[in-house]
């Protein structure tokens, strides 16, 4: 993929996937987001503000395959997760939010882009007895697309445990470099990410932050029910974050008392600069935090491709 690229965001959040790609070294000579949320749209304008707005994904309506006359090289999208999540009421595709998937796949069809890079929550992958993850590998096919995909985990790269699903897609028929697996010492690591490590505060990092701050120091999943709330099988964590989601105040346990999270703690464990959200109120920081993508994790996957 050339380096001055048209570039479609949809879903687009706060801004992760745009981050992770400019992080690698993309230049974006163009820029469309397509983000029905008010809070997040600002926030993405504000950091991006020569993108063009579209509205709605339903109501985009490419002409002769292009935008506005720009060919479209990638189309990123970390859709709806709410209907696939083990955690939601698993009404895969046949629910209106994930469905929204299909948007994404009429977009790319119409704009054949060089690539597309999508997320989603680890439950795609058994939604619906695995049917679902099935139905959108075949409309990827028929489309005249192939790709590769992986589990990723943040905590390979910043101290989350935030199990994602990513997938490259490609033209079939053109050659295209392997991107995945992303592997480090535990699955992953690329040495380009250790000096990540040092940016992040010392309450926030794993070995370094217990070493400085004392054996007291653990991650709560909700400082108000800290003693009952379990995660992914576990209890407290003196390693990892636990994911962070639109409804769970995450909290620290440290020397004997118990505090929430700050927004900034969210953003520095989302791969964020501080204060990225800063210009909205906490809670709906939190919100759009909480369902943004690792940025980190991005960044590794766009210099695979790079």
């Amino acid at each position: 993929m050339k380096d001055n690229i048209n570039y479609l965001d949809l879903f687009s959040g706060i801004g992760g996937f745009h981050l992770g790609l400019t992080q690698a070294g993309f230049n974006v000579k163009n820029c469309y987001h397509s983000e029905i949320d008010k809070h997040a749209n600002k926030i993405y304008e504000k950091h991006f503000n020569n993108s063009i707005g579209l509205g709605n994904v339903k109501t985009i309506n490419p002409v002769s395959g292009k935008i506005r006359g720009e060919k479209i090289n990638l189309i990123t999208f970390g859709f709806p997760c709410q209907d696939l999540s083990v955690a939601g009421e698993r009404k895969g595709f046949e629910g209106d939010r994930s469905s929204l998937f299909f948007e994404a796949i009429r977009l790319i069809k119409e704009l054949q882009p060089n690539y597309f890079v999508f997320e989603n929550v680890k439950g795609f992958f058994s939604s619906n007895g695995g049917k679902d993850f099935a139905i959108a590998l075949r409309t990827i096919t028929d489309i005249g697309y192939n790709g590769q995909w992986q589990l990723v985990n943040s905590r390979w790269f910043l101290p989350q445990n935030r199990e994602r699903v990513f997938f490259v897609g490609y033209p079939r028929g053109k050659s295209r470099q392997q991107i995945f697996p992303i592997k480090t010492s535990e699955g992953i690591y690329n040495a380009k990410n250790k000096e990540k490590k040092k940016e992040v505060s010392p309450c926030l990092t794993t070995r370094g932050a217990k070493s400085r701050l004392g054996s007291d120091y653990l991650w709560v999943a909700s400082p108000k029910r800290f003693a009952n709330k379990r995660q992914n099988g576990e209890g407290l964590n003196n390693k990892y974050c636990y994911t962070l989601t639109t409804q769970d105040r995450h909290g620290i346990f440290m020397n004997n008392d118990i505090r929430e999270m700050t927004p900034v703690e969210w953003e520095r464990l989302q791969g964020f600069p501080d204060n990225w959200t800063k210009d909205i109120s906490d809670a709906q920081r939190y919100k759009c935090l909480g369902n943004a993508i690792t940025v980190d994790v991005v960044r590794e996957i766009f210099l695979k491709i790079k």
